[in-house]
């Protein structure tokens, strides 16, 4: 006879610790709750202070309104809550969550003591909580506010211990975590502690110099504001395109009724806003605050709120690329004159004119501009000629198989034919950023950032602890700061950066002393290339393998140092630049995999005036 399954109940503690994995993954998920659970108490000052990563002991202490002893003890019971009382209440919430839900999941996982005291009272309560079990609830002497210890994570669930991360990995998810709350709540004081050493500490700001902190952030952020009665409001900060150096939309942050969220509705409406204005390959950098009204938003799509939907994206899209375009407007962007992204050519009536470099006014075109012919690349003399801003943008060039008339396509035999069948001539420069070459019955197009990009990084690929490249020390070695995070990560690299070419030594918990660059680096720009260089790097994750880690840093230097779009060549820079590129094996692509060289031939010309 087949065995029949009874179905039964189980016991209390056991489907608590199920419960709990949905709510308490790791210790982060812990901080999150403990500190939403600070700014729901109107606390204007939160500490976090974290033993191994998180996994021993999480102390978040703050001075917000505090429990009452009823409240204390109440807030460990499942489902309590002191924010709703009916379902329709969910759509107007306004809170980060209800007072107390997340603690009878963390109480299932981990040792929890609790000390509050509610304003007006005397006296605070202490509650203890194990296990899933209270094992006190006394009356104590405690300050106005709530301070809450976990301990011993995960200390009955064994098994879950072993998929978290090392006790860095931990600290960091909890240190950005606590970053991404502070930055919807610029008017409260935050401060983090791990291992002993401060790994944040930020004091009540306004909202632009807040967003400014979370990025370590140089350059001043635009203001963006925007409304519309029927949607809602945006406001954050914006950072210019031209300072962008984000290759993907991780540098937009997405908050939404105060919460942070990932939604590409948002994200590509921000990037589209900017398409047209600074790099192609580039995404922009912004802080985008959301007050949408609760009826048309949906937060219960992901179990953590992480994700939301919205009744109607068109209209949070259109608001949000109208916040963008006016913050760029008002920054004084001419969006009229910016270049939408893609690789058609569209005759557009009589060439713009601009003011050329002698103070003349000259048709925009490929036209050569004469400067000197002396000027090597790689020498960091200072004799290249200065950054000229281009007079337009180009646009990306789109990948395609059998490309139509008047459309450039991506050649690698191109470029292969340009390098092996000599001799090419170079015919100028066009918009500030690329070389027109002649070869055979083709005009070929060679973008000089990537190229120059390409040649850095096959050199350095001959550099290493042993045979280093060229420096050049610097008389007054300047003082990078960076992120508590960045920092971390960075210094465990300056081993590799010196193969390169970068002497750096550390100067602080968060700071770094640059005492010599790449020779490559144009004299003048020594700073400016040091910080992004180290900025980037320090975004590098520590598990990478070791070539991994070299070819990130080769990738980020050589495009630090490399000749940029809008500097003004001459014939001779040109054609050492070609030449240099001739001997890359890999002179199709530049280190990020944007190419080199794109071709016109004779015949699709012709056919552009019908000949």
């Amino acid at each position: 006879m087949r065995n029949v399954t009874k179905i039964k109940v189980l016991p209390r503690l056991v489907y608590e610790r199920i419960a709990a994995g949905e709510v308490v993954e790791r210790p982060a998920s812990v901080v999150k709750e403990l500190v939403e659970n600070s700014l729901d108490a109107h606390a204007e000052r939160i500490e976090v202070e974290l033993a191994a990563g998180g996994k021993r002991l999480i102390r978040v202490t703050d001075d917000g309104c505090g429990m009452s002893p009823a409240d204390a003890r109440t807030c460990f019971e499942r489902h309590a809550t002191s924010k709703i009382d009916t379902f329709e209440d969910l759509e107007l919430l306004k809170t980060y969550g209800f007072r107390g839900e997340a603690l009878p999941s963390i109480g299932a996982v981990a040792k929890i003591r609790l000390v509050t005291r509610f304003r007006g009272d005397e006296r605070g309560t202490e509650v203890v909580y194990e296990g899933g079990r209270l094992v006190r609830c006394v009356e104590a002497g405690a300050p106005v506010g709530t301070d809450i210890v976990v301990r011993e994570l995960f200390y009955n669930v064994p098994a879950r211990r072993k998929f978290l991360k090392t006790d860095v990995g931990e600290r960091r998810a909890c240190v950005e975590l606590v970053k991404r709350m502070a930055l919807p709540n610029p008017g409260v004081a935050f401060h983090v502690l791990a291992g002993g050493k401060t790994q944040l500490a930020w004091a009540p700001a306004d909202e632009l110099q807040r967003c400014s902190e979370y990025f370590s952030s140089v350059a001043d952020p635009l203001e963006l504001t925007y409304s519309s009665p029927a949607v809602g409001r945006v406001h954050g900060a914006l950072w210019h395109p031209n300072r962008a150096d984000r290759a993907n939309r991780s540098g937009i942050l997405v908050f939404v009724n105060g919460r942070s969220v990932d939604n590409r509705v948002v994200t590509d409406a921000a990037a589209a806003a900017c398409r047209g204005v600074g790099r192609p390959d580039r995404f922009p950098q912004a802080v985008l605050f959301l007050e949408l009204s609760g009826k048309l938003v949906d937060v219960n799509v992901h179990p953590t709120k992480s994700e939301v939907k919205f009744a109607d994206d068109a209209a949070v899209r259109k608001l949000v690329k109208a916040a963008v375009t006016r913050a760029l407007a008002e920054a004084g962007v001419d969006l009229a004159a910016a270049t939408p992204l893609g690789g058609g050519y569209e005759p557009a009536g009589p060439p713009d004119r601009r003011p050329s470099p002698a103070g003349r006014t000259e048709e925009t075109g490929p036209a050569y501009i004469d400067t000197p012919d002396d000027v090597p690349f790689g020498v960091g003399d200072g004799r290249r000629p200065a950054r000229v801003a281009p007079s337009r943008r180009p646009g990306r060039l789109e990948r395609t198989g059998d490309a139509p008339a008047g459309q450039l396509r991506f050649s690698t035999e191109a470029a292969r034919q340009l390098y092996e069948r000599a001799p090419f001539e170079v015919r100028g420069q066009f918009a500030d950023s690329f070389i027109l070459v002649e070869h055979g019955d083709k005009l070929l197009v060679i973008d000089q950032h990537a190229a120059h990009e390409r040649v850095i990084y096959e050199e350095l690929q001959n550099n290493d602890a042993e045979h280093p490249a060229a420096s050049q020390e610097l008389l007054l070695p300047p003082l990078v700061r960076l992120s508590p995070d960045r920092a971390a990560r960075l210094a465990g690299l300056l081993e590799l950066l010196e193969s390169y070419g970068f002497r750096v030594e550390v100067a602080g918990a968060d700071a770094f002393r640059v005492l010599a660059v790449p020779q490559i680096v144009k004299t003048g720009e020594e700073q400016a290339v040091a910080e992004e260089v180290l900025a980037e790097l320090g975004d590098v994750g520590e598990d990478k393998p070791l070539a991994e880690l070299e070819r990130l840093a080769r990738a980020t230097v050589a495009c630090k140092a490399a000749v940029k779009a809008g500097e003004v060549l001459g014939r001779e820079q040109m054609r050492n630049l070609i030449r240099r590129l001739l001997a890359s094996p890999n002179r199709s692509t530049c280190p990020h995999g944007r190419p080199t060289t794109a071709e016109l031939t004779e015949e699709q010309i012709r056919r552009w005036f019908r000949r």
